[in-house]
């Protein structure tokens, strides 16, 4: 039997199969989804993909059909193995029901043959592989001429059922295997994990190349494919929609770190303002944590959520010093209470402002773990907040110093404060001797004596409007809409900054400065300065306060 010249591509291989599925331009990711599914040698795979975006139609109905026909011929082509017949392969579909298994499991059985329903362009290609030729065809079970499988099964049944007599698994799929019924509960979330590494893992045949892959989008900080992501030993895929900036958020698990990419996911069928309208008709019926989980693969809960996307003010514009060398703050954009849609002004705003810095040191290099963050922030005199560019790196002991310094020089902050716990003591005093640079200290506190408090009170703030973010600033968002779940380590800089903020001293921006007093207190940035012989601009009425807007 001649095999199609599409071997090496599942999606090449169902655009000839199935065009009836290919009604839009297939999407970057699917083509990323597709290549770790084909690699022999990623044997445990999880892909977190938001809803609507086609992962299953690929890496479960397509994928199992490759899997079945195509891939000892890609196996062999690629030198893995020595010949590229057709070998019995099994496959079997998870799902968080028996019921929705046999719907995926019934998708391929249309394709095969069944009850009159087959894929014509699959016969011209492979032949009658239908009912009336196969050994058994079942709701839950098929077993092909050339003793090939498909078992359709539930989540957490016996592990007996995943053997086709004697022959073991040679591919497993956990398709959406979890929602909120079965995720309510500790113990159940432990229950799915403990089934798919104590059942399923260890059922695959341990002979040839076999691969479980788990697909969903994330219930919670505990649900499987959140866990498998922690996991050493699988190889995570997970993709995120960000309409509201019109691009996606792709892991890369070569590189351990996020990459962002132009428009959503999927633009031809799930373009950015579709999901904008049904993020508004679901936070209409407050279910905006909905839209975030299965359409953005966000974790946040309703009933926890406290930072809104509605508070979330945004600006454009910079931090500059006068002449006299003291800040102020230059906008020329804002968005509007309730909107996120930068808006220009008339005419740009200048006004002083007292600039806070605040570090929350980490140190670790694992991928998972915490990042070093240094947040500053710019307060003017209506006690606004405009948080300037951040950095969130994962950084050595030594690299954090030389960011701190660094980021010192260009905002020359009122205020430094660093949080010293007993592995950092020494950031402090190396800033000291070494640079000269002082800085107040912040002892951590953990979150059951108050560390969940102190950043909630930044809530108020938030809603007030008093708080403003750049646009570009997507990890200071994200951890804002998913506190209290997830990770906090830069909203947790940026509180200590809110903290220990101070208005600014001077009230005018200062131009044709002549200098410092040489005699003068060098710590008093205004020494030298004489308002009677040196002009000035007064901005104390260039303000802005959205409270009074």
């Amino acid at each position: 039997m001649a095999m199609p010249p599409v071997v090496g591509s599942i999606i090449s291989f169902g655009r000839a199969i199935l065009p009836e599925m290919f009604t839009a331009k297939t999407p970057p990711m699917h083509y990323a989804i597709e290549e770790a599914l084909l690699d022999p040698f990623k044997e445990n795979i999880s892909i977190v993909a938001p809803r609507a975006s086609g992962k299953s139609s690929v890496a479960v109905e397509l994928n199992a059909l490759h899997h079945l026909f195509c891939y000892d011929r890609y196996l062999y082509e690629m030198g893995h193995v020595d010949t590229g017949d057709i070998t019995p392969r099994y496959v079997v579909i998870i799902s968080k029901t028996q019921r929705e298994a046999k719907a995926r499991l019934n998708t391929i059985k249309r394709v095969l043959g069944h009850d009159g329903s087959y894929s014509s362009n699959f016969r011209k290609v492979f032949g009658n592989w239908g009912e009336d030729t196969a050994s058994v065809w079942q709701e839950d079970f098929i077993q092909l001429k050339n003793g090939s499988a498909v078992r359709a099964i539930g989540m957490r049944q016996p592990g007996r059922g995943m053997k086709a007599g004697t022959q073991r698994p040679t591919l497993s799929i956990v398709d959406d295997g979890e929602d909120e019924e079965n995720t309510r509960t500790p113990e159940a979330l432990e229950k799915n994990l403990r089934w798919l590494e104590q059942v399923v893992v260890p059922a695959m045949t341990r002979t040839g190349f076999s691969k479980v892959v788990v697909i969903g989008t994330p219930i919670n900080t505990d649900c499987m494919v959140v866990k498998l992501f922690e996991t050493p030993g699988w190889h995570s895929m997970w993709f995120k929609n960000q309409p509201d900036q019109k691009r996606s958020l792709w892991w890369s698990e070569a590189e351990n770190e996020w990459h962002y990419y132009k428009d959503v996911l999927w633009p031809d069928i799930e373009p950015s303002d579709k999901l904008l309208s049904r993020k508004e008709k679901l936070e209409a019926m407050g279910l905006l944590s909905s839209f975030y989980r299965e359409y953005c693969c966000e974790i946040v809960g309703d009933e926890d959520q406290i930072f809104l996307p509605e508070y979330e003010m945004y600006y454009e514009g910079e931090l500059r010093f006068d002449e006299a060398e003291q800040p102020y703050m230059r906008i020329t954009k804002r968005s509007s209470r309730g909107s996120q849609t930068l808006r220009d002004l008339d005419k740009p705003q200048e006004f002083p402002v007292s600039v806070i810095m605040a570090v929350d040191p980490a140190a670790s290099q694992n991928v998972r773990a915490d990042k070093t963050a240094i947040a500053a922030i710019a307060v003017d005199k209506f006690d606004n907040m405009y948080v300037l560019p951040y950095v969130h790196e994962r950084l050595m002991p030594h690299q954090i110093i030389e960011k701190i310094v660094g980021q010192n020089k260009i905002y020359k902050p009122a205020r430094l404060v660093v949080e010293t716990s007993a592995a950092f003591g020494f950031v402090t005093d190396y800033l000291w001797k070494d640079h000269r640079i002082r800085a107040m200290t912040d002892k951590p506190t953990q979150a059951k004596k108050g560390e969940g408090s102190r950043l909630e009170a930044m809530q108020p703030l938030m809603k007030q409007g008093r708080v403003w973010m750049m646009k570009d600033m997507s990890d200071l968002a994200e951890q804002f809409r998913m506190y209290p779940r997830g990770k906090d380590d830069l909203i947790d800089a940026l509180e200590k900054a809110i903290r220990y903020r101070v208005k600014p001293r001077h009230s005018e921006i200062v131009y044709n400065y002549v200098g410092f007093d040489i005699n003068a207190d060098p710590y008093d940035r205004r020494s030298g300065y004489d308002k009677s012989k040196h002009g000035s601009y007064n901005a104390s009425k260039n303000g802005f306060d959205p409270m009074l807007a």
